[in-house]
């Protein structure tokens, strides 16, 4: 059984590894934190690296360094996010202006598409003993990542599923925060006009019922979502995602709703 479907029925998970995202100013940061051990079999997934490299040309080399994580090292080492023995944090800017007025240059976004895609992937069939602190695992996204489909899928946690049931409003206003500032970072002209106008594309809401998340941004019903139908299946939640087909939108949604996870994780630690 993989750790996305043990954390869907609600079995006690030890955290593995955690993926959150704050503002850093105005610039959002992915923050990754994981043992050490564990990062390691993401290098060994060559099959993975050597298929991300072939499709994603101009990514640059798999690192697993003192010095970088990620193709072309594009996470840089941090401070402790996660204070738990062996663990250690990573994080890497959103890249600004990958859609401009002078064209496109996406290297720098499938890099990190394609990082996060090997790290989080490469934890799905891991086991981690317990921690100290209790810690137990939030989330687990899937990201696929090919030329013109980057779709998401995100595994939930009955503690995550319960937190958002609680503070709707709280979820709602830093998810559309941050999402709004990943579309300012990457495709600034975006907004540059009609913003009040275009930031209605940014959405986050039940299902009109109180219960479920649906998460948009600017596309053909662009988002990620609890259907109706995968409610009441589990104590956690799984999230799909629909017509997601390129980066500034698959890193946009995932920044949103990893910002909402940086708030639970947060909580856990005060």
């Amino acid at each position: 059984m993989t750790i996305n479907q043990e954390l869907f029925d609600g079995q006690n998970l030890p955290v593995s590894y955690d993926l959150v995202c704050r503002l850093d100013g105005k610039v959002p940061v992915f923050v990754f934190s994981a043992s050490k051990a564990a990062i390691s079999q993401s290098s060994t997934l060559v099959h993975l690296i050597d298929d991300f490299r072939e499709t994603f040309e101009g990514i640059g080399e798999f690192q697993n360094s003192e010095e970088g994580l990620g193709f072309g090292g594009c996470f840089r080492p941090s401070l402790p996010s996660l204070p738990l023995e062996g663990f250690s944090t990573w994080e890497a800017s959103l890249p600004a202006r990958i859609i401009g007025k002078k064209g496109t240059n996406w290297i720098e976004a499938y890099r990190l598409s394609c990082s996060l895609a090997l790290l989080t992937g490469g934890f799905l069939f891991v086991e981690t003993k317990p921690n100290k602190m209790g810690l137990q695992q939030l989330a687990v996204p899937v990201l696929v990542c090919r030329m013109g489909v980057f779709a998401l899928e995100i595994t939930l946690s009955p503690t995550v599923r319960q937190w958002i049931a609680a503070r709707r409003q709280e979820t709602e206003g830093m998810a559309i925060k941050m999402m709004v500032a990943c579309f300012d970072r990457m495709w600034p002209d975006f907004l540059s006009q009609d913003r009040s106008f275009r930031l209605h594309s940014f959405r986050v809401f039940d299902n009109g019922r109180g219960t479920g998340l649906v998460m948009d941004v600017p596309g053909n019903a662009t988002g990620i979502y609890v259907d109706g139908f995968g409610l009441n299946d589990g104590p956690g939640w799984e999230l799909d995602s629909h017509n997601v087909d390129n980066p500034v939108q698959q890193l946009s949604l995932l920044a949103g709703l990893t910002s909402v996870l940086r708030l639970v994780r947060e909580s856990q630690l005060k």
